[in-house]
């Protein structure tokens, strides 16, 4: 004996909460890139204005990723709890 379900039924049923999960999702990746991106397009005034060389300005980047990557492991820990 089988038991079917009627589709009708099965696609009425929207969670509007499944769309904000969404575009959280969307939120994160862009300001995850645009992170990336526009610590490019600053360098050359953090260098003037801290008067450093192009060997700390890389070391700035780099710990800005670091740091980005270390609240990214913490969100996804206090996420899973």
């Amino acid at each position: 004996m089988s038991t079917t379900t009627d589709l009708k039924e099965t696609n009425t049923k929207r969670d509007p909460g499944r769309w904000m999960a969404l575009y959280s999702v969307i939120v994160a990746v862009l300001a995850v890139t645009l992170d990336g991106a526009l610590m490019g397009l600053i360098a050359p005034a953090v260098a003037q204005d801290l008067g450093a060389d192009a060997a700390t300005i890389g070391l700035i980047s780099s710990i800005s990723m670091l740091m980005l990557a270390a609240f990214i492991l913490g969100g996804g820990t206090l996420g899973d709890i």
